[in-house]
């Protein structure tokens, strides 16, 4: 095996996600029980309220324990992999320094800024660490003589730049023209920009997938 570290590394990473995409779903399943939920108590059935409350916080509380393992699977993860390829130590550094801000909003909960701040610094690493991932994964391809997994990588950083082109655009737009064609325009940016981020997560577990694969092989 040329790259042990990594191989094992990007394992633990595509766990991460898959346990993410889990409490993704999971947190989708929250918000329709809530809505049942709501639904009983205005239609006045108790058991109904009751077993949608239930099962709102069995949801609820999965979510948070798949969040938590996921988190520590990444971070132990990218960990590993780094010492096979740089490009992942940037995420480290990253991860660091977004769980640092977070715990800052956490203190200062009702600071609008400070919250403001988190979110998008949380966006921005988010991004950034995939974009890094990737080319990290490209870096072993090419490591290891794999053009399809190369080929795969450049796919999927391609469509990440649109997503993050297209999401500037309709910022730009919501902010400095605020009329209906505008807002319209906007709309349709952010109805493209979800469809490709669909797209773009999927091929991104079906790259993570393949490169634990080739690595473990090589």
């Amino acid at each position: 095996m040329k790259f042990p570290n990594a191989a094992k590394g990007i394992k633990k990473i595509y766990n991460a996600e898959i346990l993410n995409l889990i409490a993704i779903l999971l947190t989708g399943l929250v918000l329709i029980l809530t809505v049942v939920l709501a639904g009983s108590v205005s239609a006045e059935s108790e058991v109904g309220a009751g077993l949608s409350g239930v099962g709102v916080l069995v949801c609820a509380a999965a979510v948070g324990v798949l969040a938590i393992i996921s988190l520590i699977l990444m971070i132990i993860g990218t960990i590993q992999a780094a010492k096979d390829e740089s490009s992942f130590r940037m995420i480290i550094f990253l991860t660091i320094l977004n769980m640092i801000i977070a715990c800052l909003a956490a203190c200062f909960s009702g600071n609008q800024f400070i919250n403001s701040l988190s979110t998008s610094f949380n966006a921005v690493v988010s991004l950034i660490s995939s974009v890094l991932v990737v080319i990290g994964v490209s870096n072993l391809a090419r490591g290891v003589h794999n053009g399809e997994l190369e080929a795969k990588c450049a796919s999927i950083l391609k469509i990440i730049i649109c997503i993050g082109l297209l999401s500037l655009v309709a910022r730009f737009f919501a902010v400095f023209m605020l009329n209906a064609v505008a807002m319209a325009f906007v709309i349709a940016l952010v109805v493209v920009s979800m469809i490709l981020s669909v797209v773009q997560y999927i091929l991104y577990l079906s790259m993570l997938k393949k490169a634990k694969n080739v690595l473990a092989e090589n």
